[in-house]
């Protein structure tokens, strides 16, 4: 979902406010942002095939 507006909204960064969670949700949507299958595609149980660096910046 996160990962999905950031894309339609054409956003170059995300920033994020607070530590602990939010910045974990800040990395997951960066995260979905660069790498378009669910995020449950690239756990390790499934060997984090086709991981690009990430696209968008955190801070």
């Amino acid at each position: 979902m996160g990962g999905a507006a950031t894309i339609e909204n054409g956003c170059n960064f995300i920033i994020c406010l607070g530590g602990g969670g939010s910045m974990d949700a800040a990395k997951a949507i960066a995260f979905t942002a660069a790498n378009p299958r669910n995020l449950w595609d690239y756990t390790l149980s499934r060997l984090l095939k086709g991981v690009k660096n990430h696209e968008k910046k955190v801070v």
